[in-house]
């Protein structure tokens, strides 16, 4: 039961910004801003 709970509350831990910088986050967060830039952006061909 306690790996489980583990395995949880670390997935539910990653679902939600955090204080200090995280690099998986904030690399998440840098692609949307992205994806979001490229999806409103088109270039004069």
């Amino acid at each position: 039961m306690e790996t489980t709970y583990r395995k949880v509350l670390e997935h539910i831990r990653m679902a939600f910004l955090q204080p200090i910088s995280n690099r998986v986050h904030d690399s998440y967060f840098v692609y949307s801003i992205m994806r979001a830039i490229e999806a409103v952006y088109v270039p004069d061909k």
